[in-house]
């Protein structure tokens, strides 16, 4: 195939979008879209090379796999080699076990896959993934192990014939991009039927460069040409992440990428611009540059409690630049020469590495010999934390005065510490525990559906019968019987949901926001428990930690004491108080007891062995619920004596 310099600019174009794009250059919203471009360039090239080898007589599968595999295969190992120490000496658990699992499933040429199950390619958590762009490598991986036997099937049905059966698959394929893109999007994005089009545009090229040959250079040319590059870059700076993608929308940036490879032929605009030596030199390291960029800006985010800056990001674009052409004059070419490197040289470093990735990916995953914590910098699991998540009980039978403890998942991180506490003095609890439901009557969750449950109705429900619950178990004790009852009172009160709507409606006035409604339905809820014969506890709002995930992964807390402001807790903790001074419930005062009178209180207690009061920055750990659960059991043994 005779070489095109014009094509090598064109995969620059690709590349640099897509590098600004995931180092969050507002400018290059649309940078995803270089994806898509090299969808088509390889589609052309893959395809134009496959058929002339079976015009030819001469094509080998084994030969194809070949190419692949020199071309594929040397660069993307030894990227994920260097990947390896460092996400083993920066990664928290739970990631270096998703970091894991990525690479088995980038060995497999699975990734694709094991992305579009695992999270949105536009969420935050997704750009930490050191290895998320191997997502494309995979669609095309599938593609090429299905074309080439495709083709062997049907060549002697002839050309005509392979055309339509190609243009079928390929309008079935942009219908479903199309559809999926708005019932399905993440699999849309990451799954080969929803991508296939974009590779059969190229192959389209292809057929009819083989058929028809270049087009001269005239004003159709030059005009048709600039106007494919000028598509590619309405998509780049005016697409974002609510496109979808790939649908329709699509067609802008890969038909400009058509246009390109069909017409801009020597003489035209586009042509000269491509075959620059800047734009040849990147589009020749592109492949490598594509693999290094990720690694680096994923690691970096990684490793920063804050966003990182322009100046940083493009300091770590450079250093990818530098890498992908070392990487490509040591590893890359030389592997694509069969002059430099023998076929059994290829293919058994390839399952040689392949096979010690997949190995220590398993490893890993299965944390065999402990391997998670060897030779890592011992960590206090933030993961820790037990829980009921149910309803579930520590003891009916005790002697003492029984202890219900009510609420979400706030309540659930103190029933096991509660609970143990509790039976120690002979007293008997049990928890009524359903995450995301408040333990306050009159009112519904503002969403339809969550965690793949009828959540409005389930909440309303399950609070219903709760009450009704507790006033029945209370009723077989002589003895007087406390409810304890905690949830998010301040994300209930403020937060909005995934459609910006409140997160908790009045069951009357659904007009309300929560910071309206909700103070009167505790103290309605508190006067219905009163009226059972129970007496309430009621714990407090305590400080939120903004960032806390950014903190523990850059281990900021090591440098420095991290605070978290009591303001808002305060102030809800106060409207609460004010709610219920008319009751006989109890309060406890988180805020007091975590941070005293101090307006922010430390986030880690240095030199402790169990460092930190918040286990996600929301939620408290273990110790916090300690400190918490003291002041409750106070309560309970005060007022019983």
């Amino acid at each position: 195939m005779k070489y095109r310099a014009e094509i090598d600019g064109l995969r620059a174009v690709a590349v640099v979008p897509v590098l600004f794009f995931h180092a969050g250059f507002e400018q290059f919203s649309g940078g995803f879209v270089g994806v898509d471009v090299f969808f088509v360039i390889s589609g052309y090239l893959i395809t134009s090379i496959i058929w002339k080898e079976m015009e030819q007589g001469s094509f080998s599968l084994l030969d194809f796999y070949e190419r692949r595999a020199r071309r594929i295969l040397p660069a993307l190992f030894f990227v994920i080699l260097v990947s390896i120490p460092f996400a083993w000496i920066w990664l928290l658990p739970r990631d270096l076990l998703d970091f894991a699992q990525s690479i088995v499933a980038v060995v497999t040429f699975s990734s694709n896959v094991l992305f579009w199950l695992e999270s949105d390619y536009f969420a935050t958590a997704a750009e930490l993934k050191p290895l998320l762009h191997t997502w494309s490598l995979a669609v095309e991986e599938q593609y090429y192990i299905l074309f080439p036997l495709f083709l062997m099937v049907m060549w002697r049905s002839g050309a005509n014939v392979i055309y339509c059966v190609l243009a079928f698959v390929f309008a079935i394929s942009l219908a479903m991009a199309q559809w999926s893109a708005f019932s399905h999007p993440n699999a849309a994005f990451y799954l080969l039927p929803t991508r296939g089009w974009e590779i059969l545009l190229g192959a389209f090229c292809a057929f009819y460069l083989m058929k028809k040959g270049a087009v001269a250079c005239t004003v159709f040319s030059q005009t048709g040409s600039a106007f494919g590059l000028i598509l590619i870059a309405i998509a780049v700076h005016g697409f974002d992440e609510s496109t979808p993608t790939p649908s329709l929308y699509t067609v802008v940036p890969t038909l400009g990428t058509a246009l390109v490879i069909l017409l801009a032929v020597p003489g035209t605009l586009a042509n000269a611009l491509l075959s620059r030596k800047v734009f040849v030199m990147l589009g020749l390291v592109s492949y490598s540059l594509y693999l290094w960029h990720q690694p680096i800006l994923a690691l970096a985010k990684y490793r920063s409690p804050q966003e990182l800056s322009a100046g940083y990001s493009l300091w770590l674009l450079f250093i990818s630049v530098l890498l992908a052409i070392v990487s490509w004059r040591t590893i890359e070419a030389p592997f694509r020469r069969k002059n430099k490197t023998s076929r059994r040289l290829v293919f058994g470093s390839s399952a040689l590495c392949a096979s010690f990735l997949v190995v220590f990916g398993c490893i890993l995953q299965f944390n065999i010999g402990n391997t998670l914590n060897l030779f890592r910098e011992p960590l206090y699991s933030t993961d820790i934390r037990e829980t009921l998540e149910s309803v579930d009980q520590f003891d009916l039978e005790g002697s003492g005065s029984p202890v219900f403890i009510w609420g979400d998942s706030y309540a659930d991180t103190l029933t096991v510490e509660l609970g143990e506490r509790l039976n120690q003095l002979g007293i008997p609890m049990t928890g009524f525990i359903m995450h995301s439901c408040p333990s306050i009557l009159n009112v519904e969750r503002n969403e339809a559906a969550r965690m793949g449950k009828p959540f409005t109705s389930l909440c309303k429900d399950y609070t219903s019968e709760t009450i009704a619950k507790i006033g029945n178990l209370a009723s077989r004790y002589k003895s007087e019987a406390y409810v304890v009852l905690s949830s998010s009172y301040t994300r209930y009160m403020h937060e909005k949901n995934w459609d910006g709507e409140p997160v908790l409606l009045d069951e009357v006035r659904r007009d309300l926001i929560g910071a309206d409604h909700l103070p009167s339905n505790l103290a309605r809820t508190v006067a219905r428990l009163e009226e059972l014969g129970l007496t309430p506890i009621v714990v407090l709002p305590h400080p939120k930690v903004v960032d806390f995930e950014a903190i523990i992964r850059a281990g900021s807390y090591k440098k420095s004491t991290v605070l978290a402001s009591t303001t808002d807790a305060r102030r809800d903790s106060h409207i609460l108080i004010d709610a219920l001074e008319d009751s006989s419930a109890h309060t406890v005062d988180v805020t007091e007891i975590l941070c005293g009178e101090a307006p922010a209180c430390p986030v880690f207690l240095q030199g402790s062995a169990e460092p930190y009061v918040w286990h996600d920055g929301s939620h408290l750990s273990r110790y916090g619920a300690r400190l918490v659960v003291d002041e409750i059991v106070k309560i309970i043994v005060h007022t019983e004596h």
